[in-house]
């Protein structure tokens, strides 16, 4: 056996043993997709490699050549093609789209209903009793389902421009944006001189990828992006600092004569300091036991109820030294199994954040 021969053999069967492995996995549930796709690509370029070589090399005239050439890549190219497209047909069956989930197979909630939080002094970000974050999630495969490959992107809706604004014009005159857009915020000061800056960041991926989720129980934590962490608690002390600024005015006016009086001026006070976070979506997407690629949405509702308003406080009478006290209070996320039960609820009952 010459060395053409052997090199259309170990070609001719590597093509065979790549389109096979490309069909296998695709049988896989859930398809693996990307792997197929590799095969289908081997496959076609060492077909068409078997015929560039023949042209090269076999006795008949040019033209015929070129016409078998040309035939045998004609053959290649077009199976290459309509594979990728039966792999995206298989893999996304809606056109190229992934099939939005009518019957969900996941469930996203948060970690805790109700917290508390408290800022230390000349700290931008406060911290629960034991030190974790309220901004948790939960995802938890629903009863008989099975998820794969899940993919949940987070959204929210700010602008940041205006946010820095009003906290400089408010909370934090010395802010300082930075080149690349994160935020430079002295919060301690000693004879007018910035002795604790604390940099806040707005980069970084807002994507958490899951292979799958745990046999035993069937869920895993999901942890807000940091920066969208960072808007959230940035919003709670704005809007927290401009209710008690309110309700700092409104207890200068006169007292309350009657207890209607009393207790509209109670209600007025707690809608100032109620604070609906901007609202946070969560895309998701994963690919079900049908190897299908389905998504939803999920939206998670939250709000900040202020107890003790964001300030800035001098160490002593002197006045030398000034830190920022952010306060503290509670973060009451919406319970769509109990609509009725927490913070959010009495909050929505209450009037103080849109009822959707």
């Amino acid at each position: 056996m010459g060395i053409l021969e052997f090199f259309y053999l170990v070609a001719g069967l590597l093509v065979g043993f790549a389109a096979t492995a490309g069909y296998g996995v695709l049988s896989l549930t859930p398809g693996h997709y990307r792997i197929a796709r590799r095969a289908f690509w081997l496959a076609s370029t060492l077909f068409a490699s078997i015929g560039m070589v023949w042209g090269i090399t076999a006795p008949e005239s040019l033209s015929v050549r070129m016409i078998a050439v040309g035939i045998i890549g004609a053959i290649s190219l077009v199976g290459l093609t309509e594979s990728l497209r039966w792999i995206r047909t298989i893999e996304s069956p809606a056109g190229g789209k992934p099939v939005k989930s009518t019957v969900p197979l996941l469930k996203l909630e948060a970690s805790v209903r109700d917290i508390h939080v408290k800022w230390a002094d000349a700290s931008l970000f406060p911290e629960t009793e034991d030190r974790k974050s309220p901004w948790v999630l939960r995802l938890k495969k629903l009863a008989g389902s099975k998820a794969v490959k899940i993919e949940l992107a987070f959204h929210i809706s700010e602008n940041l421009d205006r946010l820095r604004d009003n906290l400089k014009a408010s909370l934090f005159s010395a802010l300082v944006q930075r080149e690349n857009g994160d935020w430079s915020i002295p919060l301690q000061f000693v004879r007018k001189d910035a002795t604790h800056t604390v940099f806040v960041g707005f980069h970084g991926e807002n994507v958490r990828r899951i292979d799958s989720l745990d046999d035993k129980d069937g869920s895993v934590s999901v942890a807000y992006p940091a920066a969208i962490q960072n808007i959230l608690w940035l919003h709670a002390l704005q809007a927290g600092f401009e209710g008690g600024k309110r309700n700092d005015e409104h207890l200068k006016g006169p007292p309350a004569k009657s207890r209607l009086e009393l207790e509209n001026f109670l209600m007025n006070a707690s809608r100032n300091t109620t604070i609906a976070f901007p609202d946070v979506t969560v895309d998701i997407s994963y690919a079900g036991l049908d190897g299908k690629t389905y998504q939803q949405k999920e939206t998670i509702r939250s709000i900040f109820l202020a107890i003790s308003t964001p300030k800035w406080v001098y160490e002593d009478t002197r006045k030398e030294k000034i830190f920022f006290e952010g306060g503290f209070g509670d973060v009451g996320f919406e319970d769509k199994e109990n609509p009725d039960d927490g913070f959010f609820a009495i909050a929505k009952r209450q009037g103080f954040i849109p009822a959707n």
